[in-house]
């Protein structure tokens, strides 16, 4: 008598039986099968050998739901404090009345009623730039607010990396040649084309020329290299990505490439843009903002699509400071609202006992209502929370916590590790050496 056991094992589900047999008959002991539910995106990247749990999409939604929250939470914040101040537009009609501190994200706002003449894009940047320069209506102050609130800009700034997904120890970037010995070195940086040469190619060869070129770093150091790039010329200053290759021995380069750098196309527009508001500043002898800009290009194209544009925060918020500045000599509340008034609106948005309730009530009756309305609501980021109580404690120590991976002391100790583990299994004959 044997037993034997069958698999058939699919891409997303596993069959099994066990059998027993002998000479005169055969029985099934077990059989049943376990099915993976996908749906056809995810057997493509489940047979491609992509990792993805099945909480991804749960966590993807819940993220889009804290965002989701976090935004009403500014939003009703800033309204209860337009309400406060009476310049509140009379286009906003709430759902209830805000009388729980705890629960200001559940306050919605009604439905625009139909037919209600909305204000277009073009009035609503006029009436930035207007307020760049003179005065303007509470209630359209009020208004400008909302509008900030709205749109708030990209925090990030020109120091993304944009090649974080590379995991090549090899590989460096740096806004300056190191002298580290690396086989591979990338620089992102501004270099001036010194001299351009075109490689000669041979009847048979079909391929692209390539081009040698030097280029200028800056400072009279002179680097150079080969290129595929085309249309290169002399004296024009450009971003370029350069790959160095050495030899790891002896440090030697070996080879120099240059190239345009890899950018992904939200991150073209942002710099597009800076570039465009930089050449404005330098021909206009001041700072240009961004609602001005906006502004001229409505002027000549109304229907000039401005929310497709990948806007700095910063930006917004030299511009909300120009228009505070401007707006606070028409309008004395601005820099000095009464410290009662102040204190209610302060006690509202933070109405919780803990220690940071606490310093946000307390910086906010001392720095005013510009402080509460730019550093609180419209452009607050939180802190990250604390992940301390995630680090488990010491085996051998229960009252304290493990060292990271990185700590020296750790690397210390697996090197000393390593050490001890190794042995010598090699024989020495007598009389060799």
């Amino acid at each position: 008598m044997k037993t034997i056991l069958g698999l058939d094992i699919g891409t997303n589900s596993i069959g099994w039986a066990l059998v027993s047999e002998n000479e005169t008959k055969k029985k099934i002991i077990g059989l049943g099968s376990r099915i993976i539910p996908m749906d056809g995106a995810e057997i493509i990247e489940f047979q491609q050998g992509n990792a993805q749990t099945k909480n991804a999409n749960r966590r993807i939604l819940k993220g889009i739901r804290k965002l989701n929250k976090r935004y009403k939470q500014r939003r009703n914040k800033l309204i209860y404090v337009l309400q406060q101040l009476n310049i509140l537009p009379e286009q906003f009609q709430l759902t209830e009345s805000f009388d729980n501190p705890r629960k200001i994200q559940k306050v919605c706002i009604k439905p625009i009623n139909k037919g209600s003449l909305q204000p277009t894009a073009l009035d609503l940047i006029d009436l930035r730039v207007k307020a760049l320069q003179s005065k303007i209506e509470e209630k359209e102050i009020g208004k400008l607010l909302y509008w900030f609130n709205q749109l708030r800009g990209y925090a990030g700034g020109g120091e993304e990396n944009e090649h974080a997904k590379e995991t090549d120890d090899d590989i460096e970037t740096d806004n300056a040649i190191s002298n580290k010995i690396k086989k591979y070195q990338k620089i992102i940086q501004a270099v001036t084309i010194v001299d351009v040469v075109k490689e000669e190619l041979k009847v048979e060869e079909k391929r692209k020329p390539k081009f040698t070129i030097k280029v200028d770093l800056g400072e009279g150091k002179i680097l150079s290299g080969e290129t595929e790039l085309e249309n290169l010329v002399i004296a024009e200053t450009l971003e370029l990505q350069i790959l160095i290759r050495r030899n790891q021995k002896t440090g030697k380069e070996t080879s120099v490439n240059f190239s345009l750098p890899k950018k992904t196309d939200w991150r073209k527009k942002m710099e597009d843009l800076e570039n465009v508001l930089d050449e404005l500043k330098v021909e206009n002898g001041k700072e240009v903002f961004i609602s001005e800009y906006f502004l001229s290009l409505l002027k000549k194209h109304r229907w000039t699509k401005i929310r497709n544009n990948v806007i700095l925060r910063s930006r917004y918020q030299a511009e909300f400071d120009a228009i505070w500045k401007e707006q606070s000599k028409h309008h004395s509340f601005l820099n000095n609202l009464d410290n009662p008034k102040l204190t209610e609106i302060a006690g509202f948005l933070f109405p919780g006992e803990k220690d940071t309730q606490l310093k946000n009530k307390t910086e906010a009756i001392d720095k005013g209502l510009n402080h509460i309305i730019r550093n609180q609501i419209i452009y607050y980021q939180r802190q990250l929370k604390d992940q301390t109580d995630l680090i488990s404690n010491c085996r051998f120590e229960p009252t304290e916590k493990v060292v990271a991976k990185s700590h020296p002391i750790f690397q210390e100790y697996k090197i000393w590790e390593q050490i001890n583990k190794l042995s010598v299994n090699t024989k020495i004959e007598k009389g060799k050496n």
